[in-house]
């Protein structure tokens, strides 16, 4: 699974601050999804992990939080409330959220409701993420465009682009 080798490559390390936990935000009023975006994704943790408690936590992991189209793109918004710390159950839990993002993207429902569209999948932040977490979404941009999927990130209402001291 690409989503474990990321997380293999990063060598999460264990982060000082336990500051407050991600949080997936219920999709706004005016903002809600229509019945066919509100698609159940198979469980990720097939493991036999209890994930109540990180659903309690982060919300239903499972959903896209918004999506709209504008002129020949699909915007699916992943709305990460709070100050994001590196903490390594964090890292796994943005990961397998945007698994299920790219899970809905490749559906057949997906492919035929948006034929035509290019899918871009936009990470909100409200506050400036841990460095851990721009690490591992620097690795999560190949992921994606691996399936055709461009991936943007918003801090507040600004996009930003993640570079690395190695890139010109």
């Amino acid at each position: 699974m690409e989503q474990e080798q990321i997380l293999n490559e990063h060598n999460l390390a264990e982060s000082e601050s336990r500051a407050n936990p991600i949080c997936f935000a219920e999709p706004k009023q005016g903002h809600e999804l229509n019945a066919h975006n509100k698609q159940e994704y198979p469980p990720m943790h097939t493991d036999g992990t209890d994930t109540s408690i990180t659903d309690d936590l982060y919300g239903d992991i499972h959903k896209i939080d918004i999506s709209y189209t504008l002129e020949d793109k699909v915007y699916l918004v992943l709305v990460c409330a709070g100050y994001i710390d590196g903490e390594p159950n964090i890292q796994k839990t943005l990961l397998d959220k945007m698994e299920g993002y790219l899970n809905h993207i490749l559906s057949d429902w997906f492919k035929q409701e948006y034929a035509g569209l290019k899918a871009i999948v936009v990470v909100c932040f409200d506050e400036e993420p841990h460095q851990l977490i721009l690490q591992l979404l620097t690795k999560c941009i190949p992921w994606f465009e691996g399936y055709g999927v461009e991936l943007k990130f918003k801090l507040k209402d600004n996009y930003f682009k993640i570079t690395t001291e190695n890139s010109n």
